[in-house]
């Protein structure tokens, strides 16, 4: 295992929650989260499926949530513009 990857994982070892949940927060433009896709793939040349991803919350990309860290995206902060959007191309849970 190279230096470089051994320092990351001690960081990652010893960082408080609280500590990750700020580091996230800094580079929070930087993340994507994959959802899911839509669509099918009809043959090996035409391929319909849109994958479904979302930013990080500009408001709030993370928080602490008891022991554990909430990661908010924004897509779900105020007025349910993912399933307003896609709400014909997917099945909710009720």
């Amino acid at each position: 295992m190279k230096k470089k990857d051994i320092d990351i994982i001690e960081i990652a070892n010893n960082i408080s929650t609280d500590d990750m949940c700020h580091l996230i927060n800094i580079f929070s433009d930087r993340i994507d989260i994959y959802i899911g896709s839509i669509g099918s793939k009809k043959s090996k040349k035409q391929d319909n499926r849109m994958m479904l991803s979302g930013s990080l919350s500009k408001e709030n990309p993370t928080c602490l949530n008891g022991a554990y860290i909430q990661i908010n995206m924004e897509y779900t902060d105020k007025d349910n513009l993912f399933i307003n959007q896609y709400k014909d191309n997917i099945k909710l849970n009720k």
